[in-house]
Formats: structure tokens, C-alpha cells, sequence
């Protein structure tokens, strides 16, 4: 993290040092977490539903801040004036200051959001800028309005670019996020289902993911799906170039030919405005190839080939819980999606599942934040269960009650119905065998993590 001056902070935030100020002239960092403070840090109180950074100002100075941000009326008894820097709100000074460090070390931005694929994009298109460039990006899912000033005051003069993903629950937010990093180039990934419970409608959905190209300047790319039905909606706010990827049809960067290789991936033909390239990807799924032609998109507007990137393709794996292919000591093999899900990403990780050998068992819970419709998501869910040839379906959660019923009504042979996940683990242990493959996938507050984390415990020991 960069050292800042007082000037700088005062400037950045808008604050006013507290009376008979003493801070430090210059501060080595910015910190929120008192666990995470550096001797001559500034501190920032942020604000949350269960707690108040305020609340630990005090400890924060004992620890070795040189000072701290302060967003209250008034001062408590015991704490001194001349360490504050009085500022309106604590987020919207740690956001501006987010921003201003990027401002000053100029390093241009490459922004990815969309409903579903948007981590591994971001994941993949590091991966690929990493073979040229210093990267930095977004670490964890640290994609929201505390975590992108985070991000970018991770900056240091030494990164060249950095990758951004940008999260949202309602209108407004990816805007807020453009703002303190407007893109170089801004990638879309999907519009899917994921926020109907907040947004109402997939338009509602499209229009605000489309506030990341409202803020792009005109120089800027927006990279976007051309077999979305949005499509339009969301290139009319592009200000730039646009250019299109798709993995089922005509686009700048489609997909001609793909040849599955199982679990380890697929051979992949491009065709792009340059000509034709064939490249090997390390990720399985037929749903993960427009998350590959997005990124080759992004990163050939940045200078790179095909061919350059070839290395990274093939090795390509994505952040942990995500695609993520384990082969267990007895033959069993694991397939550990758990870290989210929305209807198009659970039928992506089932086409995943038909790819592999033995039989096959799919542990899925319920998928949240899909409004009014839940019930007609799940049931395709549970459709297409069957149509991957699913041996044993372990449903986990109230709404996976009516994707249980659809894939027994389809035929699945088996089919267990559990309202959590320790009597889903029960099941579980019950009926995986060695040599089967277990797909484990839910939206990441049914906790299906800990199944797999204790699943491959199990096998392991």
C-alpha cells in the first residue's frame, strides 16, 4: 500500500483535522481492521448493520495508527481531538481515497460484471494480462463498495494494470463502483436470473449492469454477449467500440468448433477479426467458453495473441469453490462448484458432470435471490438433472423441494430430499461410492462448501 501525505488524505476526502491536530505529515497506510493496522496507518471507521469501526478508533490509535477518520457528532470522553480527521461519512471517504490512488498512479482499468461468470472472466483474464503485465486484481469477493476501494488502494507503482469485478444487489451499485474506477475495458458477461428478487425483471438486470459502460469514457471497449437477448439494451449505453463474443454464434469472437477433452477442459477454435486460432482450455464446460472469448477479447484489445496466452489457457484454474476438480484417493472424483449458483450455472455445472466417468451423483441446494419464479428455476433444475444421466440427486433446502420433485418426475433413479446441510451429509456418506462423481453445487448461503470440505476429509484420511 502506498504512503500518503496529510495533504493528500484531506484533499481526497474532504476532512477537516480535529482540533489541535498532531497527525503524522505522512501516513504508510489505510487501514479498517484494527487486526490490520500498521504503525503511522490512518485508520478508517467504516459502518456496518452489526457494527461500528467507531467503536474501535481508540484501539486502533493504541495499536499504532498515526490518526483516524472520524464520521460522528461527537467526540467520546477519553478520546482526543487532534488524531481525528472529521469527514462526512467513513465509505465515502475510503471510497474516495479508493479513487484517488488510482488517480495518481494512473493505472488503467479492466472492469468485469455480469450475473454469472463474472469471477472466473476476471480470474482468467489476470491469468491471461499476467504474461505481459504487472497485474493486480480483485481479490476474494471483494466486489462491492468496500471491497473496490480496497482493491484499488492495493495499488502500487509497480502494477500496470488492474482487474476489477464489480457486484451488485440493486440499481445504482455498479454505478457507484464505475464511478471510482472507470474502465478502460468493460466486460458483460451474462444476464441471467441472479437479483429478480430485488430488480423484478431481466431488463431491470441488464439496465443495471449497464452502468458499468455508462461511466466508460469514450475511448473506453465495452465487451459484450451478442446471443444475449439483451444485447441491444446494453449496447445503447456503451459511449465507445463495442465488441461482441459469443459461444453460439455469429460475434468478433465466437466459437466455431469445440471439442470437449472430459474433465480437463476442451480444444477450442476462435474465430476473431484477425483470422482463426486454436486454443487449449484448461476449465471443462461448454458455459465457460464465452467466459474464455471475453477474455481473449479484453486481452487482445490490450495488446496480447492467442499464441501468447497459450499457457495459461491450458493451466487455467479458477478461484477456489468454483469448477473446481478434485480425483479423491478411493477414484472418486469431485466436482466443487459450491461457491454460488443461479439456474444457467447450475445447467452449466450438470453438463460439466455428464462429462465424467462413473456414476454420478449431483448434491444441489437452493438457489436464492430469484423472486417470484423460484419455483419454474428449480424445476428446470431438477429437469435437467435427469437429462445428465444423474444417478443419485441429494436436494438440500425448502426450495430444492420442487427440484427434487421434477427430477424424480423425470426419471432420476434416486432422489433424497434434505431441509439442511447436515442431513444432507448423512446422505451423502450414505450413498457416495468410490469411483462415482459428485457434483456439489448451491447458492453460497446453503453452505454446500462444508459437504465438500468434509467429503474430501473423508477420503483423504
Amino acid at each position: 500500500m502506498c504512503a500518503w501525505t496529510s495533504d493528500e488524505i484531506l484533499r481526497a476526502t474532504g476532512g477537516v483535522p480535529g482540533h489541535g491536530w498532531s497527525g503524522t505529515p505522512l501516513f504508510s497506510a489505510i487501514c479498517t481492521d484494527t487486526r490490520d493496522v500498521l504503525p503511522g496507518a490512518l485508520f478508517v471507521p467504516l459502518r456496518g448493520e452489526r457494527f461500528d469501526g467507531h467503536e474501535f478508533v481508540h484501539q486502533a490509535l493504541a495499536s499504532g495508527a498515526a490518526a483516524s477518520l472520524w464520521a460522528r457528532d461527537e467526540i467520546p470522553e477519553g478520546l482526543s481531538a487532534d488524531r481525528l480527521i472529521r469527514v462526512r461519512d467513513g465509505l465515502e471517504a475510503y471510497q474516495a481515497l479508493g479513487r484517488e490512488n488510482l488517480r495518481r498512479l494512473g493505472i488503467p482499468v479492466v472492469a468485469v460484471t455480469g450475473s454469472v461468470g463474472k469471477t472466473t472472466t476476471k480470474d482468467l483474464l489476470a491469468s491471461l494480462l499476467g504474461v505481459r503485465f504487472q497485474v493486480h486484481c480483485t481479490r476474494l469477493n471483494f466486489n462491492n463498495e468496500v471491497g473496490v476501494p480496497r482493491t484499488l488502494l492495493e495499488l502500487q507503482p509497480q502494477h500496470e494494470l488492474v482487474v476489477l469485478e464489480m457486484a451488485m444487489r440493486g440499481p445504482g451499485q455498479i454505478r457507484e463502483l464505475a464511478r471510482l474506477a472507470p474502465a478502460r475495458v468493460g466486460i458483460i458477461t451474462h444476464i441471467g436470473e441472479s437479483h429478480l428478487e430485488f430488480l423484478g425483471s431481466r431488463d431491470a438486470i441488464a439496465d443495471a449492469k449497464a452502468e458499468l459502460l455508462d461511466e466508460m469514457p469514450e475511448s473506453g471497449v465495452a465487451i459484450l454477449p451478442r446471443h444475449s437477448l439483451f444485447f441491444q439494451r446494453m449496447a445503447a449505453h456503451a459511449r465507445g467500440r463495442v465488441l461482441t463474443f459469443s459461444g453460439e454464434g455469429p460475434a468478433d469472437w465466437t466459437a466455431v468448433r469445440v471439442h470437449p477433452l472430459g474433465l480437463e477442459g476442451s480444444d477450442v477454435e476462435v474465430r476473431h477479426p484477425e483470422g482463426i486460432s486454436k486454443v487449449r482450455f484448461g476449465l471443462p464446460g461448454r458455459h465457460n467458453v464465452s467466459n474464455l472469448l471475453a477474455a481473449l477479447a479484453a486481452a487482445r484489445e490490450l495488446g496480447l495473441t492467442c499464441e501468447e496466452v497459450s499457457e495459461p489457457l491450458a493451466g487455467f484454474r479458477p478461484s477456489g469453490l468454483r469448477t473446481e476438480v478434485l480425483h479423491l484417493p478411493d477414484g472418486t472424483t469431485l466436482l466443487n462448484d459450491s461457491y454460488n449458483a443461479a439456474p444457467s450455472s447450475m445447467k452449466g455445472a450438470l453438463e460439466v458432470l455428464s462429462g465424467a466417468q462413473g456414476r454420478r451423483v449431483a448434491v444441489l441446494g437452493d438457489m436464492l435471490e430469484l423472486g417470484s419464479a423460484e419455483e419454474d428455476f428449480h424445476r428446470e433444475v431438477g429437469e435437467a438433472v435427469a437429462r445428465t444421466g444423474v444417478t443419485v440427486l441429494v436436494a438440500v433446502g425448502a426450495r430444492s423441494r420442487v427440484l427434487a420433485r421434477a427430477a424424480r418426475l423425470a426419471g432420476v433413479p434416486t432422489v433424497h430430499w434434505t431441509p439442511g446441510r447436515e442431513e444432507a451429509w448423512s446422505v451423502v456418506r450414505a450413498e457416495v461410492r468410490a469411483g462415482d462423481a459428485v457434483l456439489i453445487k448451491a447458492s453460497r448461503g446453503i453452505g454446500l462448501d462444508v459437504i465438500a470440505e468434509r467429503l474430501r476429509g473423508v477420503q483423504e484420511r
